[in-house]
């Protein structure tokens, strides 16, 4: 079986988020079970052209910037698609759709879509996205009603039934390295983590905020913000702003192969999006036995239960979140309670498992397309 994976953006190590590291997992154990597979993606720094046991890696390299980003990617990848002519195309949302539809309509060959953003569910209910997203949201929703879905969450995957979008639709989660169930946390009362991308949908602003009255209550509090992103500088202003230099730590770029060493270290995990569609991030701090505090979306409410195996408060409020973070801190035999439960509620998405269920859908699309 040959098997393509199109990510409209620079794959991992150039870049961390859902997407790349969701792709590298599961195309490698794809691979290691006989799949041929490829992944066309940006040609990033780090990223070039290469053979990795069965895995064959495509840079897109984005040199022609009068024809548009997307439109350059669609034509450059479709070639690309067009020369190895895979068996299936697994499509991570964004652009990455449009070449995969092309493809599918010149060489008669089944896509699936990964929808992974929160963003797209939301589109169809009202919350509060810009205009901008609203549209690009509902455009590639529209462009993928004939592709074959793969959604993250219940939440997902029952609005895109209702909806009537895709021919098949499954439900598949995000996957768990192993190593991250073998973290022990230290659980000492003191390094509050986040992991993710530093931008507006993330809800640093409340968090930043809420560490404030943290502080305050617990002087030995730190705060670590592991990643980067466009918010960067706009956070450490106000990081400076509010005296927290020294409790507040940003440490930009980060492998993922270095977050369980940071999780081993951390008291709590914070997650206080705005909109998810299933936080790589969250699980891996789950898996830890972390315990867990997030935002109240239902992205977030279809895995983390109040009080069993994480924390809920309240959206964009700073207060709500302080009590949280210093009720984690201050309660150990809570905290270790709530971080076991987390561990215990994602086991089932260990990478083997997820994996057995990729092989599964492509199977039925593959089976299903041909019928």
């Amino acid at each position: 079986m040959k098997v393509a994976f199109v990510v409209a953006g620079p794959m991992y190590p150039d870049a961390v988020g859902g997407a790349e590291i969701f792709t590298g997992m599961i195309a490698k154990s794809l691979s290691n079970l006989g799949s041929e597979v490829h992944i066309v993606a940006y040609e990033g720094v780090k990223f070039h052209n290469k053979r990795d046991n069965k895995i064959v890696w495509h840079g897109i390299k984005m040199k022609m910037p009068f024809l548009g980003r997307t439109l350059t990617f669609a034509v450059k990848a479709l070639g690309v698609l067009l020369g190895i002519k895979p068996d299936v195309c697994i499509a991570n949302m964004g652009h990455s759709v449009l070449p995969c539809l092309a493809y599918s309509l010149l060489v008669k060959r089944p896509i699936m879509v990964r929808m992974a953003g929160g963003e797209f569910v939301a589109a169809f209910k009202n919350r509060n996205l810009g205009l901008w997203a609203k549209i690009y949201s509902r455009f590639m929703i529209e462009m993928s009603r004939k592709c074959y879905i793969i959604t993250l969450n219940r939440d997902a995957y029952s609005t895109f039934r209702l909806k009537k979008i895709g021919k098949k639709i499954f439900l598949i989660p995000n996957p768990i390295k192993d190593e991250f169930f073998e973290v022990k946390p230290k659980l000492d009362g003191f390094n509050i983590v986040y992991v993710g991308g530093l931008k507006a949908s993330k809800g640093l602003h409340t968090l930043i905020k809420a560490f404030v009255e943290v502080s305050e209550k617990n002087p030995n509090a730190r705060l670590l913000l592991v990643g980067d992103g466009p918010l960067r500088k706009t956070l450490e202003e106000m990081i400076h702003r509010l005296n927290l230099k020294g409790k507040v730590l940003i440490t930009g770029f980060v492998l993922n192969d270095y977050i369980p060493k940071i999780l081993e270290k951390a008291s709590a995990f914070v997650l206080p999006s705005h909109s998810e569609g299933l936080s790589n991030s969250l699980l891996q701090a789950m898996a830890a036995g972390l315990p867990c505090i997030v935002s109240n979306i239902e992205e977030n409410k279809y895995i983390i239960i109040d009080g069993y195996n994480g924390l809920i408060f309240e959206l964009g409020q700073p207060k709500s979140l302080a009590a949280a973070m210093t009720r984690v801190i201050t309660d150990k035999k809570f905290a270790l309670k709530i971080g076991y439960n987390a561990r215990n509620s994602v086991f089932n998405l260990r990478i083997s498992n997820i994996t057995k269920l990729y092989i599964q859908a492509i199977f039925d699309t593959i089976k299903d397309y041909n019928n």
